[in-house]
């Protein structure tokens, strides 16, 4: 067929009969007869003749197979595709009413019809593998419209705007590689220049893009495969280039060569453009006017801000988060104390090594109000970062504070195993996991209370903050970005050695740190003070090198570190201790018996005791032993902590099992079960035989339990031979070098 058939003749047979053909109609009557009724013929609509094959179908099968022969009908889908917008979705409702032919079906029968017809009748190019498609010289600026040869020669307008890719951008976070489309166009009719726009490329085809991304200006011209049309002109007539946008901050190898990745593209003289969301555009390593050495000890000197306790994990935490994803750290520090003591300012000169305008703990990359999905992808795109997450509050209700507790549990656990939670796409294939890259540096009026991410954790408690030295630092924020740029640039130029270094380092620092801090330390303690000293290592072995200190003040400055680092494990061991299940229990179960809400009764017959009026019996007692009933302590227990907004978070079992390591608890002599068989009153009951001194609040000896190392305020070290408080450390050589910067009119005089 050339042409389409612009409308069909339609003659009805006689007693409304459609079914007879023009030959039945001569033997039935007369040549002239037939003659007649063709005479009277009329042109009839697409919906007319839909109405006059369907009408009379009740039965749906019936009327579903006779829809589909309508639409197998050259002739007759040619005159559907010729009717006006109205008369077609007339004519298609009726095909699609009360049958099994759906309207996309149509759509698309239309859609073929048109392709097939628009070959014949327009300057197509044929491809070689025979596909057609509209050749560029095909398409034409007709009164403001972008057109292209349709039926007949007439113009098929397009849209009332013309548009380019201008390139194919692939954003790379290190995980995931995703194709954008960098688009420009501008207005036919007046030349006004739409605003570039990147659209996912899975989303370019659809062309659904153009009214979220130029409003109603832009208008794309009516009709089926309008749309295909004219995404396949903006593809002919382009001619992109090819970029790759990197999503993510940290260490990259670019072109053959290490660098790190900032806000401003590269720490290196590498071309790397990076665009990360929102929070992280303050990420920006920028040197300053002054020399290294001095922004160097400009760094060095937060450790006379507050107790070597407290401001070592500081400056520890700063470096080594460069090597976030190399060692990989996995350590999160959690700076705690009471309102208004400084902890977000703190949390503030750290973050501002990675920024000068975070120096403000208003700008602070996230907060614990953030959702938990955020904060997983802000600690994954930070790679080799220092991120603050700041403001953790105790909550006012139980059910908020157990979904804070949630939320903590995911992102902590998430950063001390290293691991993101996996993901499925809509095809159900799994996507690739998000892990956090970063260290996390949390601040609150509170640490968190479950034991297992306590132990992910590392607990400063922040006191006695020296105001004077906060502000010296906070004084000149630039300082700190071109401390750690040095450091990057050191690290960049040597990085398969200084990688090795810092593992070799990591190993030995366990290993010491294991010795010092003992065998009751939690197993993952002495791993993560290791990994923050490592940072020290790192800094001030660049200090060194740069004449910001000198060999001996960099040894001393090691020593100091490393003694306030055990210190800070000696502690994190006390706060574990204290908040073990095992103490939790015993802890809770001693306080009940001793207010008089639960109470254990004389195991003697001879001594007549009555149980305090409300208090509820628990078990049975003598002289040395408690005899615990299982059950009624645990269901007892369970429901004081869930007042508080805490609760055991181990099993029966896994409880039982930690207090007899403790020896609070006596075995069956069998060892096949964790409690005894007591006979009372001629019955045998199953108890939990605890020692009554432990019951009494005294569990074990204090010989028997971590001693807390030195507080955060008055920790001791051995220096060169000398014991020196930490509360001293504002005078030592750290201290001296710091003051004398601050002593000039400006950094860089």
């Amino acid at each position: 067929m050339s042409k389409p058939i612009p409308s069909l003749p339609v003659a009805w047979s006689p007693r409304g009969r459609d079914d007879l053909c023009p030959d039945d109609l001569v033997a039935q009557s007369s040549v002239e007869r037939v003659r007649g009724l063709l005479a009277v013929a009329r042109p009839a609509t697409a919906r007319e003749h839909a109405v006059a094959v369907l009408e009379r179908e009740t039965d749906h099968e019936r009327r579903s197979a006779r829809a589909r022969e309508l639409l197998d009908d050259l002739p007759y889908v040619a005159a559907l595709a010729l009717e006006d917008r109205a008369e077609r979705e007339r004519a298609i409702k009726l095909l699609t009413k009360r049958t099994s032919v759906t309207k996309a079906a149509v759509e698309e029968r239309l859609q073929a019809f048109e392709r097939a017809t628009e070959g014949q009748d327009s300057d197509e190019g044929q491809g070689q593998d025979g596909s057609t498609h509209p050749a560029v010289d095909s398409v034409s600026l007709e009164a403001g419209w972008l057109c292209a040869t349709g039926h007949r020669g007439k113009p098929l307008r397009l849209a009332n705007f013309d548009a380019r890719i201008e390139a194919e951008v692939t954003h790379d976070d290190g995980v995931d590689r995703r194709k954008r489309y960098r688009i420009t166009g501008s207005l036919l009719a007046t030349g006004e220049a739409l605003e570039a726009v990147e659209v996912p490329a899975a989303d370019f085809s659809a062309m659904k893009w153009v009214h979220p991304a130029w409003g109603a200006r832009a208008v794309v011209g009516a009709g089926p495969g309008v749309g295909d049309r004219l995404r396949e002109t903006i593809q002919l007539r382009s001619t992109p280039t090819r970029e790759t946008v990197y999503s993510h901050l940290g260490f990259r190898k670019v072109d053959g060569v290490w660098t790190y990745l900032d806000v401003g593209g590269s720490a290196s003289s590498v071309a790397a453009r990076v665009e990360v969301p929102h929070d992280l555009r303050r990420f920006q390593l920028i040197r300053s006017t002054a020399t290294a050495a001095d922004a160097l000890r400009a760094s060095i000197g937060i450790l006379a801000c507050a107790p070597l306790a407290i401001t070592v994990p500081l400056l520890g935490a700063v470096y080594a988060a460069l090597l976030a994803s190399i060692l990989p750290i996995d350590v999160v520090l959690w700076l705690f104390g009471q309102s208004g003591t400084r902890k977000s300012s703190l949390a503030a000169i750290a973050q501002a090594h990675y920024g000068s305008a975070m120096i403000d703990r208003r700008n602070l990359p996230c907060s614990w109000t953030s959702t938990a999905n955020a904060l997983e992808e802000t600690t994954f795109l930070a790679k080799d970062a220092l991120v603050v997450c700041d403001d953790y509050a105790p909550a006012s209700s139980a059910a908020a504070r157990q979904e804070q507790d949630a939320k903590v549990e995911r992102i902590v656990r998430n950063a001390g195993n290293r691991a993101g939670r996996q993901r499925m796409l809509a095809d159900l294939s799994l996507a690739p996991a998000h892990p956090p890259r970063c260290l996390l540096l949390s601040t609150g009026e509170d640490a968190p209370r479950i034991a297992s991410i306590r132990a992910r954790t590392l607990l400063v408690e922040v006191q006695d903050v020296d105001l004077n030295a906060l502000s010296a630092v906070q004084r000149y924020p630039e300082l700190l970005p071109h401390a750690l740029a040095e450091v990057v640039a050191s690290i960049c130029g040597h990085y398969d050695a200084w990688v090795a270094y810092a593992r070799s380092q990591q190993a030995e620092a366990t290993r010491n740190l294991s010795a010092r801090l003992g065998p009751k330390a939690h197993s993952r303690t002495a791993g993560n003070v290791a990994q923050l000293y490592v940072g020290i290592l790192l800094v001030s072995d660049v200090a060194n090198q740069a004449g910001a200190l000198d060999a001996a003040e960099r040894d001393r400055l090691r020593n100091d570190a490393f003694e306030a680092l055990v210190a800070v494990g000696r502690r994190q061991a006390s706060l574990a201790e204290d908040e073990s299940p095992a103490e939790q229990y015993v802890r809770t179960l001693s306080g009940l018996l001793a207010s008089g809400a639960l109470w254990l009764a004389p195991r003697s017959a001879s001594v007549a005791a009555e149980p305090p009026r409300g208090a509820r019996t628990v078990g049975w007692r003598d002289d040395e032993w408690g005899y615990v009933l299982p059950t009624v302590a645990w269901e007892e227990v369970s429901r004081a902590l869930k007042v508080s907004g805490a609760g055991l978070p181990v099993s029966p079992r896994m409880l039982y099992q930690e207090m007899l390591a403790r020896e609070w608890l006596v075995a069956d002599p069998d060892g096949k079960h964790q409690g005894r068989v007591l006979n009372v009153g001629g019955k045998s009951k199953r108890v939990l035989k605890l020692p009554i001194e432990v019951l009494e609040g005294a569990p074990g000896s204090d010989a028997e339990r971590i001693e807390p190392g030195p507080s955060t305020t008055s920790t001791s070290s051995t220096v060169e031979g000398r014991s020196t408080d930490q509360c001293d450390v504002r005078d030592d050589a750290v201290r001296t070098r710091w003051q004398r910067c601050l002593a000039r009119d400006s950094p860089t005089s």
